[in-house]
């Protein structure tokens, strides 16, 4: 079948949006643009900095994906990028929209890393900073970011990262130990752990605390953010500035580590030969797929 040369290969559609008419489609922008800030009176803002925001995502998406150019635009949030306009012009109704809408998750994962009262505001408050100021006051974080994904998910990772500096910064605060792993990994077995005598489950525990212990900083680091603080692979991906499958990667090289370190302790301390060794393994084995079945999970 002979191949139509008119149709545009992927890695070159932002000549395609150049060659194919540039004011049409930046037209059909602007449209939609006047449409979405006049529904949006309540919050005033420069119509030519809301097009310019919009087509630079646009630019951005045609570059990177093979869509048409007019599905793109069609598929615009503007709603988010007319409110992430107003927040950076220091809107205070703005700003406290944005929070109702993306903040939820951000919060809640600040509160799971186990600083204070005082620290979790601190956090928030320099997530805010970082967001609606930055260091550029031209161009304030949440310009950049709008647009470019789930903002609840990306604002929940500004937040995890400016609670970590916190952590590391304030020497006084306990910082997880692996005994919160163990337990995170441990609830996953809660029925057939529970069914086992007191010195069987207190040997599983202090198995999985040395298995942990075992682990470099930075896989237990990891471990940490995803199983006690809920962070999502594309969460954790993004604040690492990596590709979702390195993170998989480094999640399922973790598990097969720890696998064979409880294999390897449990022999030890058992035997062998002892009829307990398989169905233990079995139990923290099932614990360890069950946790780490989440985290890989798409």
């Amino acid at each position: 079948m002979r191949r139509d040369s008119r149709r545009p290969k992927p890695g070159a559609r932002r000549d395609v949006i150049v060659a194919g008419g540039v004011q049409a489609a930046r037209q059909r922008l602007l449209e939609r643009v006047r449409a979405a800030v006049q529904a949006q009176a309540r919050l005033p803002v420069d119509l030519d900095v809301v097009e310019r925001l919009a087509w630079q995502r646009v630019e951005a998406a045609a570059t990177a994906a093979a869509a048409d150019v007019e599905a793109i635009i069609d598929a615009l949030d503007l709603d988010a990028i007319i409110l992430a306009v107003a927040c950076a012009g220091g809107q205070a109704r703005a700003i406290r929209e944005f929070e109702s809408r993306y903040f939820g998750p951000a919060t809640a994962a600040v509160r799971r890393m186990g600083l204070s009262q005082e620290r979790q505001l601190d956090a928030l408050s320099q997530t805010r900073t970082i967001l609606f100021v930055g260091d550029d006051p031209a161009q304030p974080r949440i310009l950049e970011l709008v647009g470019k994904g789930d903002l609840r998910a990306l604002v929940k990772v500004v937040a995890v990262r400016r609670a970590l500096n916190l952590q590391r910064a304030d020497r006084s605060l306990q910082i997880e130990s692996s005994e919160a792993l163990v337990h995170a990994i441990a609830e996953q077995t809660s029925p057939e752990l529970g069914a086992l005598q007191g010195q069987q489950r207190a040997l599983i525990k202090e198995a999985l605390s040395a298995a942990l212990a075992g682990l470099d900083a930075e896989a237990r680091t990891l471990l940490r953010l995803s199983l006690l603080h809920q962070l999502s692979i594309d969460e954790l991906a993004a604040m690492h500035h990596i590709h979702r499958s390195t993170v998989a990667r480094r999640l399922a090289k973790i598990r097969d580590a720890l696998r064979a370190a409880l294999h390897e302790r449990l022999r030890v301390a058992l035997g062998s030969s002892s009829p307990d060794l398989e169905s233990m393994l079995r139990i923290v084995h099932s614990g360890l797929d069950i946790s780490f079945d989440r985290l890989l999970a798409p």
